[in-house]
This record gives structure tokens, sequence and C-alpha cells, in this order.
């Protein structure tokens, strides 16, 4: 009796012991079909996010460059505007039309006030005999460009010299 106890023992053992490996076996089969699940959620919500990133990116590309395109033609809007008013007001100097000329000078200096602006302005005012304004827009371009280049007129070249804007060794052709 005790031997088909025994027997009893050891075959219900040898089963339980099956049970339990394939109970485990099912486990690990579960929880590996859980891991893998999890991972195909986590694989399509970075995909998912990969994608969403992707299209963010893009936009803010197609943004950036829609905002250079606008910056650009803003600002050459403006050089186009300066470039004409200052040409108009150079013509009109060297023509001797020195209001017209201040004027369209004036037009360039509301866009953008620069070195060749206040120079031809200047000179503009000697041309209209206003020494004070003549010397006062001068002395501003030198300030703001001291290589502003000075016409090749006599007179505004003695002014300058006279109001101690250039040197007196000034020489035109250097």
């Amino acid at each position: 009796m005790r031997k088909i106890l025994t027997g009893l023992y050891i075959g219900i053992s040898v089963l339980c012991i099956n049970c339990s490996a394939s109970e485990k076996n099912r486990s690990a089969d579960e929880s590996t079909q859980t891991t893998q699940a999890v991972d195909s959620v986590s694989a399509d919500s970075t995909a998912q996010l990969t994608l969403e990133e992707l299209e963010a990116q893009k936009r803010q590309q197609e943004l950036e460059q829609q905002y250079i395109r606008e910056l650009s033609e803003r600002y050459q809007g403006r050089a186009n505007g300066i470039t004409t008013f200052y040409s108009s007001a150079q013509r009109l100097f060297y023509m001797g039309k020195f209001q017209s000329a201040l004027y369209h000078i004036n037009k360039a200096a509301e866009i953008k006030e620069t070195a060749d602006i206040l120079a031809l302005r200047g000179s503009i005012y000697l041309g209209l005999g206003d020494i004070e304004k003549f010397t006062e827009q001068w002395r501003l371009a030198l300030e703001m460009d001291n290589e502003v280049p000075i016409p090749n007129i006599p007179y505004l070249i003695q002014q300058l010299k006279k109001e101690g804007l250039i040197g007196e060794n000034y020489n035109p052709q250097n």
C-alpha cells in the first residue's frame, strides 16, 4: 500500500509540477503577449508622436519660410523706396531744384536715415543757403560714417573745410 501511495504521491507531484509548469508557461505566454501588446501600443504611440512631431516641424519650417519671404518683401520695398527718393533728390539737387530735392530726401529719411541721406540733405541745405542746417546734417553724416562720399563740388568742399568738418588737406581725388 505504501508503494501505491508513494507512487500516487509521486504521480500527483509530477502532475502538480506539470500543472505548475504549464501554469507558469501560460503566465509567461500571457506576460509575453501583454508585453508585446504594450510594446506594440508604445511603438504605435511613438510612431504617432513621431508623425505628429514631423508634421509640427514641417509646419514650423513653412511658417519660418513665409516669415522670411514677408520680411524680405517688406525690407525690399523699403530699400526700393529709399533708393527712389534718394535718386530723385540727388538728381533734383544737381539740377538746382533744392526745394524739390529737400522734399524727396526727407521722404527717404522717413524710411531710414543713413549717412548718405544726411550728407545729401546737408548739401541741399547749402544750396538753399542754410549754413547752420548744412553743418548740422554733414556733422551727423560724418559721425555716422566718417567715410561718407563727399561730392566733388568745390563750393561744398570749401564749406566743409570752413566748418571744420573735413581737414584743410582734404583732396577729392584721393
